[in-house]
């Protein structure tokens, strides 16, 4: 049991990596759009600066009003009261992943002939990323909706109870009644009990990681990213001209 909690907790501090890279990658393609359609740009990277809040009250078992709080803080009435009729049919995560992806579509309709191959190109990479962040999200829903069996914990704890029980007895039978049995069993007990209890601390794998800084990471990496790039200063290049 320790080998697969210890399995599941490196799945989803996997997924939860690639989540924080790839929202981060696409903050910087977002970033282009900003000359295209600033709208549309910007209210993306609102979306996806806090999906990962969204996830992490999903993972974390929280009320649905802590949800509300960080869409009604980031988000307009509009897109708010959208996303919340949107709750009733699919999650708030698959929700804003699928506007990210309707709002990426509508700047590129608004294109012009001149930037529509540039912008076909963008959206390409654009779609990459959003899948990244889909099969994510979707691993950490799989360790979420499919938790190590109970049955299967029980009857490990009574094996190796039954096992810890009849340890002594042989003992005694092979080596007789010495401070030798005694050393050994407590030993035994002390490495296999608490073997068992760190597999029992690690199988919620969610509320051992630490959601709120990885949360937080994807936000922070997200603005970095996207008003680094639309605010910062641009390279001192010199082209030359023919």
């Amino acid at each position: 049991r320790a080998n697969a909690s210890v399995a599941r907790l490196l799945a989803a501090r996997q997924a939860w990596g690639a989540l924080v890279l790839h929202a981060r990658g696409l903050s910087s393609i977002l970033a282009n759009y900003i000359y295209l359609n600033p709208q549309a740009a910007i209210l993306s990277v609102r979306y996806l600066s806090i999906i990962g809040w969204i996830l992490k009250a999903q993972f974390r078992g929280e009320d649905e009003a802590s949800q509300r709080e960080v869409l009604k803080l980031m988000l307009k009435e509009k897109e708010y009261q959208w996303i919340i009729d949107e709750q009733h049919s699919t999650k708030y995560g698959v929700a804003m992943l699928s506007r990210i992806r309707q709002i990426c579509n509508l700047a590129m309709s608004s294109s012009t002939a001149q930037t529509a191959p540039y912008c076909h190109n963008r959206l390409y990479f654009v779609e990459d990323c959003l899948k990244e962040i889909e099969a994510s999200a979707g691993i950490c829903e799989r360790l979420f909706g499919s938790p190590i069996p109970p049955t299967y914990t029980r009857h490990l704890s009574r094996v190796m109870s039954l096992w810890l029980l009849l340890l002594p007895i042989s003992l005694v039978t092979s080596i007789g009644a010495t401070s030798t049995t005694v050393i050994t069993t407590a030993l035994s007990a002390y490495v296999f009990v608490g073997l068992d209890e760190v597999g029992m601390e690690i199988e919620n794998v969610f509320q051992l990681l630490p959601l709120q800084q990885l949360a937080a990471a994807v936000q922070k990496d997200v603005r970095d990213q996207f008003y680094g790039l639309v605010c910062g200063s641009q390279p001192d290049i010199e082209f030359a001209t023919s």
